[in-house]
């Protein structure tokens, strides 16, 4: 039933607009992914699978074209997920590569993904009319919904308003996700990109200003822990409910934020192995959460109003 009330990924326009009352992202982890055999001649189940989940399929043609992935890539993805069906799905598929951008997302249309999310180049550090050209390329390469994914806390460049301006004329490129933290951009947006223009939270503490000024929802970090509390401050948002939302945003306010005290996603992870979701490992460079960062998770997911049990 959680489940149900809980998107997991956004779709395009209308959808969004008729069909998303109560519904927003919820962004998956990365898979732990060795290529090993990948140009063997034989590829497991399990590796096919775990490809698909990291975005690393277009990395390996020779792995896209064998007859190992074609009962994978045709089966429904329900069945492979346990997930209910109907739910949209947007796939990320960013890179600091426009050529690698590409490919992710030519991939992600092949499994039928409804729309792709394409974070800023990170590193290289592009400018203004950089960033621009890279998502025009990718818009006019694969027809596919494009959101843009704003977050110059991770990639050291940030899209101008001026330039989602641009971008929002491209014949893909239907919204933002915007984790600047800046609730004021939403109406300079507004003006430049015009209302239907699918301006969605990336940051979990200002949502609640972000829909207030204009915004039409959220990608959240905290929905994967709170999927029916989050849902329901959500549906309060589009709702236009702000006092209601309002108090909601208060019991969460302590998740929107502790999930952040280590580097994410290891809080995150961590919260989910109290709910018995999964294991809480991840990759080097990242390490797991402190014993104290534990500790304020717990009190924080208790605030939320979510159950859960510690094994001994």
């Amino acid at each position: 039933d959680t489940l149900k009330q809980t998107a997991y990924v956004l779709n395009y326009k209308d959808f969004l607009r008729h069909h998303l009352t109560g519904k927003f992202a919820i962004e998956r982890s990365e898979a732990a992914v060795y290529p090993g055999d990948a140009h063997s001649q034989g590829h497991s189940q399990e590796m096919i699978e775990l490809f698909a989940l990291a975005d690393l399929m277009p990395l390996f043609p020779e792995l896209l074209n064998s007859k190992d992935i074609a009962g994978y890539l045709t089966t429904d993805a329900a069945d492979r997920t346990g997930l209910p069906t109907g739910i949209p799905v947007i796939a990320g598929a960013g890179s600091n590569e426009t050529r690698v951008s590409i490919a992710y997302c030519q991939h992600a249309k092949a499994l039928g993904a409804d729309a792709a999310m394409v974070v800023t180049p990170y590193y290289n550090k592009p400018n203004q009319e950089g960033l621009f050209q890279h998502f025009k390329a990718i818009s006019e390469a694969v027809d596919i919904p494009l959101i843009v994914y704003n977050v110059p806390s991770r990639s050291v460049v940030d899209i101008s308003n001026e330039t989602m301006g641009r971008l929002a004329r491209l014949p893909n490129v239907i919204g933002c996700k915007d984790a600047t933290g800046d609730i004021s951009r939403v109406s300079g947006l507004i003006d430049r990109c015009g209302e239907d223009f699918i301006q969605l939270s990336g940051d979990d503490p200002t949502s609640l200003g972000h829909a207030v000024h204009g915004g039409h929802g959220a990608i959240s970090v905290g929905s994967n822990i709170a999927p029916k509390q989050y849902a329901e401050f959500h549906n309060a948002l589009l709702e236009k409910d702000f006092v209601k939302a309002q108090t909601l945003n208060h019991a969460l306010d302590r998740l929107h934020k502790d999930l952040f005290l280590d580097p994410s996603p290891a809080p995150t992870k961590y919260a989910l192995t109290l709910l018995g979701r999964m294991e809480a490992s991840v990759r080097l460079p990242m390490t797991l959460c402190r014993e104290e960062t534990k500790v304020t998770v717990q009190t924080a997911m208790r605030r939320a109003g979510v159950s859960f049990e510690i094994n001994p």
